[in-house]
């Protein structure tokens, strides 16, 4: 699993080197997700990692449908490519959207990346894989 950040690279800390310090509007950090099942699980380990690095934040899980998650019977390549999964969420980390507020990170399967991110994100964290097949 993997994220894009709009903050420093803080959170897969496996370092000996001291955690940096972060500071977030409310202590709040808003996680953006798709809002498959898959995906807002990813979304809450990530939460689960934020909270347990900085006790003193609390987080959000904003859920949003995407272009991908609704269009089903077509191929990618047709309509977009691997952007539609993330396109969305992209959008909500510079501005408000709608009845979205704008978020802070997103988090998201590296698999379903696009190859080349927008040049104001960047690939911030991966954090260690779950499961028994890796």
């Amino acid at each position: 699993m993997s994220h894009i950040v709009y903050i420093p690279k803080v959170f897969n800390h496996d370092s000996n080197l001291a955690i940096p310090k972060v500071s977030f509007e409310n202590n709040t950090v808003k996680i953006g997700s798709r809002k498959s099942l898959l995906a807002v699980r990813q979304s809450e380990i990530v939460s689960e990692t934020i909270t347990k690095l900085y006790p003193e934040l609390s987080t959000t899980i904003t859920k949003v449908s995407t272009l991908g998650d609704q269009v089903q019977n077509r191929p990618l390549y047709s309509f977009g490519g691997k952007a539609l999964w993330t396109k969305e969420l992209e959008i909500l980390l510079l501005e408000n959207v709608g009845e979205f507020e704008k978020i802070d990170l997103i988090a998201h399967s590296l698999k379903d990346m696009p190859t080349v991110l927008p040049d104001e994100f960047e690939l911030g964290c991966i954090i260690n894989r779950e499961g028994m097949y890796y």
